[in-house]
């Protein structure tokens, strides 16, 4: 069985939520994804919205961090876990752009 996690802080919908997310940041979030490599979880996921309606980011929330700036750096503290995109947009981005990132 493979058992991941979704980050935390990077997506916060409403009700959903812990109130510590409001105000936590990078180091917050690289503490976890460095907890879960160590616990061997098998991966973490991060996922993008962009320009999320008003009255959608009402039920599905408004904060999105960029995936792959997100991921890349984490990638760099981790050594094991693995690191997806729950959710990229392709068609906000150029491919050339992706494939740098």
């Amino acid at each position: 069985m493979r058992i991941g996690i979704t980050s935390p802080i990077v997506t916060r919908l409403p009700g959903a939520y812990n109130e510590w997310e409001a105000t936590a940041g990078i180091d917050e979030l690289t503490r976890i994804a460095v907890t879960a490599d160590r616990l061997r979880f098998h991966h973490l996921t991060c996922s993008e919205h962009v320009a999320v309606p008003v009255p959608v980011a009402e039920v599905r929330g408004g904060t999105y961090w960029d995936p792959l700036a997100t991921l890349g750096y984490l990638a760099g503290r981790t050594e094991r876990i693995r690191l997806a995109t729950q959710v990229l947009v392709l068609g906000y981005h150029h491919p050339l752009e992706i494939a740098k990132r």
